[in-house]
């Protein structure tokens, strides 16, 4: 079963063409291997990723790494936002020539298992 992650526009648009390879979160995720990767609010897919490791995240970690999120953001405005700070790690960005669409459960953020057709 594929998973999709859910990303605002501008975070999908980083991924797939600025070299953007962390997403950052407040929780871990067991999750590894091929992502489908979905801007919210709009029913699509726009791509794929693999998810390929998770890093808890410490102050070191983020000020010497922080250009993988493309942000300009310090450690303390960062665990504002999350306490507990994760980078997602990804790899071998793809991003669809055309976009597809998908079923968005209600409720649904972060992620949503695909239905099969």
């Amino acid at each position: 079963m594929k998973m999709i992650l859910v990303v605002k526009k501008k975070w999908g648009n980083e991924i797939f063409h600025c070299g953007k390879d962390w997403e950052i979160r407040g929780c871990s995720t067991k999750k590894r291997g091929i992502v489908r990767i979905a801007v919210s609010g709009t029913g699509l897919v726009i791509g794929e990723v693999t998810l390929c490791n998770v890093l808890p995240l410490t102050r070191e970690i983020w000020e010497t790494n922080k250009k993988h999120h493309h942000v300009n953001m310090t450690w303390d405005e960062l665990i504002k936002i999350y306490k507990k700070p994760y980078a997602w790690v990804l790899t071998e960005q793809h991003e669809y020539t055309v976009p597809e669409k998908y079923y968005h459960p209600r409720g649904a953020v972060i992620w949503i298992k695909e239905q099969n057709d």
